[in-house]
Order: structure tokens, then C-alpha cells, then sequence
């Protein structure tokens, strides 16, 4: 049976179809292309930016191996379809998984792998999980290649769905008649699916959620797969799988004791310590009877059972700057600690390495910064060497200096990045009872780093460093501890008007919703949100002042007031605004005013600078600037300004009939009139329809007249014209005028234009697809007219 669909077999209902020799695949497949986008090849077992990935050291790690292999040829826990093998940091958990899937690929048992690692940011969440392994799945079981496909082709969007949508379409349904057709009951078909890592995975909830999701996929479907789980025992993770279905189908296998691993560490230590004998630079001054067996007992004596320990010593002996020999009595001689912690050791061996440094307070401000960082984008400019010499006013060349005594700990790849190689290395720095005097204190460094972003932020060279200054001070305002120093910095800041980014409303948001989480109580300092605050609104208004007299401008705020509105639903209002952005003006209009004050750093970093808030939360600092007279001043949003945006909203949207009607712009002029004085005759007249569903062929001629009216679909829209997600998105921002409409209405002050262009202007044909929120907006029309009339009368 694993012969046969080992190779190319094709399945149609019932029937087994085998196809000898190589598969091919001729033409184009849009499925394989979004499958190909969405997969994060670096998580492959096999990965080429995972060259020389951890595996377990030759002859070690023997029993646990063996285990595993049993239960994955079905010689041991049958009814287990899950194996969760923890561990703590060091213990060689990805070694194992590396070990097992090499191993597995040879045996062509292997249908699938995952590594997570959250210092890659393509494998550092699940959201290319399932892509991930149905791509695998499609090269090492091409008999369900087409059946994959064919589903991401039905619904091109599936990879934003939930994990469970995504695992029922691409996993479980494709492989569903393999399983009815008995194909994974034999051991030597490809049944094993590898996820390592998973504690590496940035969201916590999501790390659970994904072992229930393949813990409810194979209750409902009964799906003869194997998961191979690694990580941490963390908390939550252990409750997963101890608890609910998880329990009574998963094995375990914790790295501890009852596996020897001092025996497997010593013949480890003893392999490498031989290999730094016979090929170290300074070999010629080792002796012949190097290690010591009494030095080599200590050295496992100190590892307490963990890999970490073991590899920190070889790569600290290593050094071709220093003698092995004289490295080796340096950690033998290290003094170990009264109590047995499971760490202690390794804590020891960091404060001797580490107190080794030159210059230690420079070596831990550089790691320091590397590691406090919270944004992704910040981090990633924190470990960039260029970047960190310039951010704490270092040579060149000085990184590699400070660092130079740590690169068992530290290493800089390609002199262009740091890497911290010890992921314990942070949580022993950051922990006072463990690390005493090298104690990184986190609030008074990011304290300092708080004012060197305040300084780079004023200045106007080094635009990269700047980039990590304005992405990062939040974050350091907000867990800095407030110092004289700090307090006069942020006195004396000032925002000059050549910055661009700070022009923004994600990074104003942002710098005041971190002031207001400082202790700013003394009288003196009361005065510091105020100003930095007036500075942003300032800001903010000279960039509105600059496009007040464009058409649109009223409505654009109106749209922005209303979408931050208690009682609107928070899903639709990225998508809705979304389109509002999309459907915009030609040159210095609508689009130039969202890039001024930062709408599209809002959409690319959603919410970005380091902050936690939403991103209705941002608009809705904008939109309570421009409601409160003291901070908008001239550009206050009042009853006129009300007024005027719903005029617009009529002119520009609702009542566009060359750009919101279902397909009738080839006779636009024709109907101009009729449809203006006797609408309901233009709806019935005979032959309208038809010309409707010609027009709609004509996309090019279309395309190029609505380029000449005031609006048109971004024209880096990847949908084709006419396409239904085109016709979709064109339809959001009309839908979302007329519920926009009588909320305007409602705060306009009274206006004989607004009334004209209501007597006037008739809806166009895109209402139709909105019935109900179309008769609402009409009532408010009603209701509108019906206040002009009243006041007509008073006067």
C-alpha cells in the first residue's frame, strides 16, 4: 500500500489511480502561487538559511531517539497520535526534532516540519503554519497536490482565515480519502508531521490554539497523522496537553534524568575537547593527555543535564585567540555555588565569561539595547552594528572590540548584526538574585535610551538610527523610570518641521499615551504632557491648514469623526476606512492629506512605535483634537464644517453617477437629464439594462474615463475591473457614505447649498445594492429638509 501511493497516485471519489514515474505539471496554477507565498520556507527541516541546523552529537541521545522512533513506526503508544517532547532552555529539544526529521526523510516516513523561532520573523508566527505544512504535503504526497490546490483556488483568501478553516481545507480534506483508503495504516507511508518550537511561537494564546486545533481535527476526522510537538514546559502549553482530548492521545517525554544525559554531555565534551586538540591554531602547546578525565568530570558535573552548558564551555574553550588548555582551567576553576540550582552553574559560567570583558559596562549596554527592545521593526535595527555605534556615539569598529571577549555568549554575523545565541542569556541579566553586579536594571536603561532617542530625534542626519529613535522612544518612555535627567530632556524637546514621520498621528498618539504612564506629579513636571501634546496638535493643524480649501477635506474628517465612533462595530473599520483610502483623488487631494498626518503608517506598522493601542484608538486621538477648540483652533470641526462634509459626501459619492453606478458610464450624458429630473423613469426605461451589461465589457474604455472624474480605484489594485472583488471594493466606500450621511446630517448646521444639492441630486445606481441603509439615508434627507423649511420660516 505505501508503495503505491508513494509515487504519483491520483485519487477521484473512490477510485486509486497510480501514476508511474515522474508527475508534471504543465501551466499556470494560481493556487500554487498563493500556496508559494504564504509558505515560510524557512521553517523547513531541510532550509537553507537553517544550514547546519542543531542536531544531536553522534551516539548521544540514543534512548530517546529510539523512543520516538517507536512511537512514530507504531511500536509504542498506539493510541497516542501526539508526542510532546519538553524540556528547559539548553536541554537540546530542536537538536532532537532536527535529529528525528533527518532520519524520517531518509525513511521516507517524514510528510511535514515546522521549526518556529522568534528570532526569524517569516517563522515566528502561525500564520504561514498550515501553508507551510500543506506545501510539504503537496511535494511528498502528490496524489493530493491537485485537490490542495484546487481549494486555495475556491477561496483565494483562505490564508486569512482562522487556523481551523485553514487545517480543515488544506489538511484534513485532501487527505481524507488517503485515510479511507487505508493508506496511513501502513508504518512506512509518510505520517509524521514535526512542529518544533512551539513556546518560539509570539502569541501564547496561538500556541495553543494550534494543538487544539490538530487535537479537534483528528477527533471529528479520525486522521491517522502524528504530531511530533517540542518546547519549553511552559504553562499554559503544559495545560494543553494535559488536559481535555490532549490528554488521552498524547505521549510525553520529559528531557531530565531518567534519560542519562550526563553520559550523552561527556561524550559530547570528550568529541569536541579531541576535535580542539587536533586542529586548534595553537595545538603544538596541548598536551598529550588533554582533558584531564578529572576536568572532564567536572565540566558534566556542571552542565546539570543540559546541552547549554556543554556548548557554552566548547565554544568559550574554542577561542583561537587564547589557549584551550589555559581556558579550560579557567572553568574548572570556577568556584561552584552553596545551593544546587538547576541554572547555578550556568549562571556561574556567564558572570566569569562576561566579568572576562574588557569594558563590561560598555559590552552590556550594547546587549542590553539588543534585547530591550519591544517593536519588531525596532529590534531589528537594534542588532544592527552600524546602528548601535551611532545610537550610543561609538567608533566604528568599536561593537566588534566591546564584544570581542563574549562570542561564546555574543557573536556578530557578517560584521553587520549581533546575535545573542543564549536565549537564558536575557532572563540571567535581567534577574538581580542570579546575575548581582552584572544586574541589568531595565527601567534606568531604557531611562537613558529614552534620552538618546530625544536627542537623535532633533537632529536631521543618519536617518536609519533616527528611524530606530522614532520607532522605539514609546517603549523606552514607557518603561523608563523618571530621573531629573529625563524630566529636563523631555522639557527642552522640540519637534523641528523637516521630520516627516513625526508629522504623524501614530507616532503623536503614541509619545503622548507613553507620557501619560510617567509619574509626572510634581508640580514643576505637570506642565510636560501639556506641552508635548499642544506640540503634536500644532502639528497636526498646520498639516490640515495647508489643504483646508481642497474638495473632500471636510469629508474626509467627517468620515474620520464618524469611524471613531462609540456605537460603530470595530471589525469594519479598518476595511471601510481602508477603502475610503483606496477610492481617493488624483494628485495633492485626498491622498496627499491621510500621508501627511500619517494614514499610512497606520496601516503598514497598525498602530507601530512600540504602543498597544488600536487603531481606532489613533483616529480617535485626531478626531478629539479636531472636536476641541483649544487644540484645533481654526480647524475646530463645527456644524458648518458638519454641513459641508455631507455636501460633499452627496457631490463626491453618493450622488457620482460617473463613478458609483453599476455600469452605465458609457451613456452617463445621454441619461443626464432624465435621470436628474425623473428618476424613477430612467430606472424603467426600456433598453437602460441592457446597455448596463454591454457597458460593462467595455473595461478599457471605462478605465481610462474614469481616470479624468474625481475618483478611481487605486490603480496599484491587483483585482482586474469588473472582477467581483473589484466591484466589492468599490462598492465599501459607497456603502459606508450612506451610513455616513445621516450622521452628518444630524450635527450640519442649517445650509441652503446642502439643501439645493438635495433637491437636486438623486442617488446613483450603487444604492440599489444597499436597500435599507438607502431608505435610513433618504429619511435623514427628509428630516434635514424638513429643518431648512423651519428656518425659512422663521426668517
Amino acid at each position: 500500500m505505501s508503495s503505491m501511493f508513494a509515487s504519483n497516485a491520483l485519487i477521484t471519489g473512490g477510485t486509486v489511480t497510480q501514476v508511474h514515474g515522474d508527475a508534471h505539471y504543465h501551466g499556470f496554477r494560481e493556487g500554487a502561487n498563493i500556496l508559494y507565498r504564504e509558505t515560510a520556507t524557512n521553517a523547513f527541516h531541510n532550509s537553507y538559511e537553517r544550514f547546519d541546523p542543531p542536531k544531536c552529537h553522534p551516539n548521544t541521545r540514543m534512548a530517546i531517539l529510539e523512543k520516538i522512533m517507536k512511537w512514530i513506526q507504531w511500536e509504542e503508544d498506539l493510541d497516542a497520535f501526539i508526542m510532546w517532547v519538553y524540556g528547559p532552555a539548553g536541554a537540546g529539544k530542536s537538536a532532537i526534532a532536527q535529529t528525528i526529521a533527518e532520519m524520517c526523510e531518509e525513511q521516507m516516513i517524514m510528510l511535514a516540519s515546522f521549526f518556529f523561532s522568534r528570532r526569524d520573523r517569516s517563522r515566528s508566527s502561525a500564520k504561514p503554519l498550515i501553508a507551510t505544512i500543506a506545501y510539504q504535503i503537496t511535494l511528498n504526497l502528490p496524489g493530493v497536490r491537485d485537490a490542495i490546490l484546487e481549494a486555495i483556488e475556491r477561496d483565494p483568501l483562505i490564508f486569512s482565515k482562522s487556523l481551523e478553516v485553514q487545517c480543515n481545507s488544506l489538511i484534513i480534506a485532501p487527505l481524507q480519502p488517503l485515510a479511507e483508503a487505508g493508506f496511513f495504516k501502513d508504518p512506512r507511508s509518510r505520517h509524521l508531521v514535526i512542529i518544533d518550537g512551539l513556546d518560539e511561537c509570539s502569541d501564547c494564546s496561538v500556541q495553543r490554539n494550534i494543538v487544539d486545533v490538530l487535537a479537534k481535527a483528528q477527533r471529528q476526522h479520525h486522521l491517522p497523522l502524528k504530531f511530533l510537538f517540542t518546547s519549553r514546559p511552559e504553562q499554559h502549553i503544559s495545560l494543553a496537553f494535559n488536559t481535555g482530548l490532549l490528554a488521552n492521545i498524547t505521549t510525553r517525554i520529559a528531557l531530565g534524568e531518567s534519560y542519562h544525559p550526563d553520559k550523552d554531555i561527556e561524550l559530547f565534551l570528550n568529541d569536541k575537547l579531541q576535535e580542539i586538540k587536533s586542529s586548534h591554531p595553537l595545538r603544538a602547546y596541548i598536551p598529550r593527555r588533554w582533558p584531564l578525565p578529572q576536568d572532564l568530570s567536572v565540566l558534566v558535573m556542571k552542565s546539570s543535564g543540559q546541552f547549554i552548558y556543554a556548548s557554552t564551555v566548547i565554544n568559550y574553550v574554542s577561542s583561537i585567540r587564547h589557549k584551550p588548555t589555559d581556558r579550560l582551567d579557567i572553568i574548572c576553576g570556577i568556584r561552584p555555588p552553596q545551593r544546587d540550582l538547576p541554572f547555578e552553574e550556568l549562571d556561574a559560567l556567564y558572570t566569569h565569561i562576561l566579568n572576562g570583558a574588557e569594558n563590561i559596562e560598555a559590552a552590556l549596554e550594547i546587549i542590553s539595547l539588543a534585547f530591550l527592545s519591544e517593536d519588531w521593526y525596532a529590534d531589528d535595527l537594534s542588532r544592527s552594528v552600524p546602528v548601535i555605534e551611532e545610537f550610543l556615539c561609538l567608533q566604528p569598529g568599536d561593537v566588534e572590540l566591546y564584544l570581542g571577549d563574549l562570542n561564546s555568549l555574543v557573536k556578530i554575523e557578517s560584521k553587520e548584526r549581533i546575535f545573542i545565541q543564549h536565549a537564558s542569556l536575557p532572563d540571567f541579566l535581567l534577574d538581580p538574585a542570579r546575575s548581582k553586579a552584572l544586574w541589568i536594571n531595565p527601567r534606568a536603561r531604557h531611562a537613558a535610551f529614552a534620552r538618546r532617542c530625544l536627542k537623535l530625534l532633533q537632529r536631521v542626519d543618519g536617518i536609519q538610527t533616527w528611524c530606530f529613535a522614532a520607532y522605539n522612544i514609546t517603549a523606552n518612555i514607557k518603561n523608563a523610570e523618571m530621573s531629573p535627567e529625563l524630566c529636563d530632556d523631555l522639557i527642552n524637546f522640540s519637534l523641528g518641521t523637516d521630520r516627516r514621520h513625526c508629522h504623524t498621528i501614530a507616532f503623536g498618539t503614541n509619545f503622548v499615551a507613553a507620557l501619560k504612564k510617567l509619574p509626572l506629579t510634581e508640580v514643576d513636571h505637570s506642565h510636560i504632557f501639556q506641552a508635548l501634546q499642544g506640540t503634536f496638535d500644532r502639528i497636526l493643524c498646520n498639516v490640515l491648514e495647508k489643504y483646508h480649501s481642497f474638495p473632500g477635506f471636510a469629508l474626509l474628517l467627517g468620515v474620520v469623526h464618524w469611524y471613531t465612533k462609540p456605537k460603530r462595530k470595530k471589525c469594519h473599520v479598518r476595511e471601510e476606512l481602508s477603502s475610503w483610502y483606496l477610492v481617493r483623488y488624483r494628485s495633492l487631494r485626498e491622498g496627499a492629506i491621510l500621508n501627511a498626518i500619517g494614514y499610512n503608517g497606520i496601516l503598514k506598522f497598525d498602530g507601530g512605535f512600540c504602543s498597544k493601542l488600536t487603531f481606532k484608538e489613533i483616529l480617535a486621538y485626531f478626531a478629539d483634537s479636531l472636536e476641541n477648540p483649544v487644540r484645533s483652533g481654526p480647524q475646530i470641526f463645527d456644524k458648518q464644517r458638519y454641513a459641508t462634509a455631507a455636501k460633499e459626501c452627496l457631490q463626491l459619492c453618493l450622488c457620482s453617477h460617473n463613478t458609483f453606478s453599476k455600469g452605465a458610464t458609457e451613456f452617463f450624458h445621454r441619461d443626464k437629464s432624465l435621470r436628474r429630473d425623473k428618476p424613477w423613469a430612467w430606472i424603467r426605461r426600456s433598453g437602460v439594462h441592457s446597455r448596463i451589461w454591454i457597458a460593462r465589457h467595455h473595461s478599457k474604455v471605462r478605465l481610462l474615463k474614469s481616470t479624468k472624474r474625481w475618483y478611481t480605484i487605486d490603480p496599484g489594485c491587483r483585482y482586474p475591473e469588473g472582477s467581483p472583488i473589484h466591484e466589492y471594493l468599490r462598492s465599501l466606500p459607497y456603502r459606508g457614505a450612506l451610513e455616513l450621511l445621516p450622521s452628518l446630517l444630524e450635527k450640519s448646521a442649517i445650509s441652503f447649498d446642502l439643501a439645493e444639492v438635495m433637491r437636486r441630486r438623486t442617488f446613483t445606481t450603487m444604492a440599489q445594492r444597499f436597500p435599507r441603509r438607502t431608505r435610513l439615508a433618504k429619511e435623514a434627507i427628509k428630516k434635514y429638509l424638513s429643518r431648512v423649511e423651519s428656518a425659512m420660516g422663521n426668517l
